[in-house]
C-alpha cells in the first residue's frame, strides 16, 4: 500500500494520525491549512503498485482487535484511454492485480469505514489460485478514524432568537463550536454580509459557548439569518477538502432576526 485515504502511507504516524503538514498524493496540497494532524472518513482509497500476475486482498480490523473483515467493494478501474470497467472480488475475496494501463490510478479497494476507532488495514498477496506466496510479507497500516459530525448551536440573547431590532441595533448572543478534532468555525449573516464578530477561527468554544456580536449600523431593514458553520479535520472519502460538517439536528446552526428601520 503506497496511498491510504488519498495520502502517502509515509506521511501516516503510528497512531493513525496524518503528520504534520502532510500532503495529497495526487494534487500535492496540504490536507490541512494549518498544517494540523488529521484523521480519516467516509470511504478509504488503498493504493498502490501493481504485481501482475498475481491477486491480493484488503482487510480492515480495529486496532485494539478482533477479526480481520475482507474488504469486498467492486472498484471502478480506469484505463490509459479513460474508458471505465468494473473489477469483482473473486469467490475467495482476492482481487486480481491489472496491469498499469488497465488501472492507472493504481486503485486497489475502497473501504467504507464507520465510527471513531483506530483500525488497521492489511494487504496480503496471493497467486492467481488464491494461495499464499511464499515469503510475502503481509502490509499492515494503521489510521484512526473519524466519522461524526462536529457539534454546533447558535443563539440570539438580546432580545432573544427571532426578534425585531431597529436598524442600528446592536445583537449579541452566544455560540458553540466543538469536535474532537476540531477545523475551524464561520459566522456570516443572510442575505445581505456584515461585521458579525468573531466571523470564524480555528479553535473550538468551550463547552458553555463563546460571545458574538453584531452592529446592524448600515443594514437595510430586511428579514436576516445569523449562520453558523463548524467543520472538523477529518479527511472524508480520501478527498481534498472534503469533511465533516455539523448538521441540523442536532446542531442549531442559524437563527433569523429582522430589522424593520432605523429606529431614529
Amino acid at each position: 500500500m503506497s496511498i491510504l485515504g488519498g495520502i502517502p502511507t509515509g506521511s501516516i504516524g503510528a497512531d493513525g494520525y496524518t503528520v504534520t503538514n502532510a500532503r495529497f498524493a495526487g494534487n500535492n496540497l496540504l490536507a490541512d491549512s494549518l498544517g494540523r494532524q488529521c484523521p480519516f472518513g467516509g470511504v478509504v482509497e488503498i493504493q498502490g503498485p501493481e504485481f501482475y500476475g498475481y491477486k491480493y486482498k484488503i482487510q480492515v480490523r480495529p486496532h485494539s482487535g478482533g477479526s480481520w473483515q475482507d474488504v469486498v467493494t467492486p472498484l471502478l478501474l480506469t484505463r490509459w484511454d479513460g474508458t471505465t470497467y468494473v473489477s469483482y472480488p473473486d469467490p475467495s475475496n482476492f482481487f486480481t492485480y491489472q496491469q498499469y494501463q488497465y488501472n492507472i490510478e493504481n486503485l486497489l479497494g475502497e473501504w467504507q469505514s464507520s465510527g471513531d476507532e483506530v483500525w488497521d488495514v492489511k494487504l496480503q498477496i496471493a497467486d492467481l489460485s488464491d494461495n499464499p506466496v511464499p515469503g510475502a510479507v503481509p502490509d499492515v497500516h494503521t489510521i484512526q478514524l473519524d466519522n461524526t459530525a462536529p457539534y454546533g448551536n447558535i443563539q440570539i440573547t438580546s432580545g432573544g432568537d427571532c426578534g425585531q431590532f431597529d436598524v442600528g441595533a446592536v445583537l449579541s448572543g452566544t455560540f458553540v463550536a466543538t469536535d474532537a478534532n476540531f477545523g475551524s468555525f464561520s459566522l456570516s449573516t443572510l442575505p445581505y454580509p456584515s461585521g458579525i464578530t468573531p466571523s470564524g477561527g480555528y479553535s473550538p468554544t468551550p463547552a458553555s459557548g463563546s460571545a458574538w456580536t453584531l452592529n446592524t449600523a448600515g443594514l437595510v431593514p430586511c428579514g436576516y439569518v445569523i449562520q453558523l458553520e463548524v467543520v472538523d479535520l477529518s479527511i472524508v472519502n480520501s478527498a481534498w477538502g472534503s469533511h465533516n460538517w455539523a448538521v441540523s439536528p442536532p446542531s442549531i446552526l442559524s437563527q433569523g432576526f429582522c430589522l424593520l428601520g432605523s429606529g431614529s
